[in-house]
């Protein structure tokens, strides 16, 4: 091998650490500030079984059909940002989520549990919508929990199978 092909090895062998180190440090920068919704069938059945106890909640869309409900701490300091809290009954919760059961079926959605967890993996609250819904996870300067609202369109997103056509 030459000394110009060693050159440009070294250069490119180089290139290649920069870019890995570069996509190592965004995933730990990423991953260390931001929390994440979990699936958890234990908070699908709390919300199906219209359990008030234990959070205070959030919701987000309208008060007929909400896309998500969301269960804070009662110790958690939460910056909620544009969720409408609601002091659920047992007899408004179920309301509500039997309205996002008939909502999420009439267009072949489903609906389920997830833990909210911060930036730590502590547990800080509970979440109740379809699968599809996104949220960012995180904490204001203040230290305030701040859980950002679900698409608008998350009950418009029919599955693959509904828009597939002979």
């Amino acid at each position: 091998m030459n000394e110009q092909m060693r050159g440009h090895k070294k250069i490119f062998l180089t290139f290649l650490l920069c870019i890995s180190l570069l996509c190592w440090a965004g995933c730990a920068v990423f991953n260390g500030s931001y929390g994440r919704l979990m699936i958890n069938d234990e908070v699908r059945a709390h919300f199906e079984s219209f359990n008030v106890g234990g959070y205070v909640y959030y919701i987000s869309g309208t008060d007929v059909e909400p896309r998500a409900i969301v269960g804070v701490d009662k110790n958690e300091p939460f910056d909620q940002g544009l969720w409408k809290q609601r002091s659920f009954t047992r007899d408004t919760l179920e309301e509500s989520v039997r309205n996002m059961q008939v909502k999420a079926s009439s267009v072949g959605l489903r609906l389920y549990g997830f833990d909210i967890t911060d930036s730590t993996g502590k547990k800080v609250g509970i979440w109740y919508s379809v699968q599809d819904s996104t949220s960012a996870i995180s904490r204001d300067k203040e230290g305030r929990l701040v859980v950002t609202t679900p698409p608008l369109d998350v009950y418009d997103r029919a599955p693959r199978w509904k828009t597939f056509s002979y």
